[in-house]
């Protein structure tokens, strides 16, 4: 991802969202974790408010609890939306007689998710500058994924990336971060390995153009 040299250089970084920061259940030690990975390599800061099984609602009471600030020295990074999609999955294997039909049944669901995760991006930007915000989507590349998995978090994906791009926020892309088998978990197919969990801190470090620790 390219960046804006001209963007303040964050002196704190606080992850908020569920078990794709949070991934202590799903690795074998606490040097395994996004939060570990974080504090070796990069050179700020860290906190971690992410929790596992987290959803948009739940992030939402975490941000609003916050103080309303914009700090140039404060910075946040957002992955959330994959247990939304999981709670929504039960609607992939109900009878249909046509794919219009089908699509028809997600639609509350989406504009569901879409409310949320607006609600989200604008408390988030209450408390942190625009350019010291990144939103992460949903990684697809889960061994074993269903077809209509997949096709499903593209629904949700492209929520995400065009809400966030219509307010300016730069987007992590997780389904290129975390592409290969070895990035998932042995433990729970559906979380990041330690080798995903180093992955998505480089990834993050490198957005907001830090250097290694």
């Amino acid at each position: 991802m390219q960046t804006n040299n001209n963007d303040p250089q964050p002196t704190h970084l606080t992850f908020f969202g569920d078990s794709i920061f949070d991934n202590r259940p799903y690795v074998y030690s606490d040097e395994e974790t996004v939060g570990a990975w974080a504090s070796r390599e990069i050179p700020t800061a860290t906190s971690m408010r992410a929790v596992d099984g987290h959803t948009t609602e739940n992030l939402l009471k975490i941000l609003t609890a916050l103080p309303e600030k914009v700090d140039p020295s404060e910075s946040a990074v957002i992955s959330i939306g994959g247990n939304d999609a999981l709670q929504a999955q039960g609607i992939l294997y109900q009878p249909t007689t046509a794919v219009g039909l089908a699509f028809r049944e997600l639609q509350p669901v989406l504009q569901a998710f879409r409310a949320n995760y607006i609600r989200v991006l604008e408390e988030a930007l209450k408390r942190f500058a625009v350019s010291n915000l990144r939103v992460c989507t949903i990684y697809n590349g889960v061994p074993n994924l269903p077809a209509e998995s997949r096709t499903a978090l593209g629904l949700f994906n492209d929520i995400i990336t065009e809400e966030a791009g219509l307010r300016g926020i730069k987007v992590i892309d997780l389904r290129i971060v975390c592409a290969k088998p070895e990035c998932y978990s042995e433990i729970s197919p559906i979380e990041p390995s330690d080798h995903g969990a180093e992955q998505i801190t480089l990834a993050v470090r490198d957005s907001f153009g830090l250097k290694a620790a």
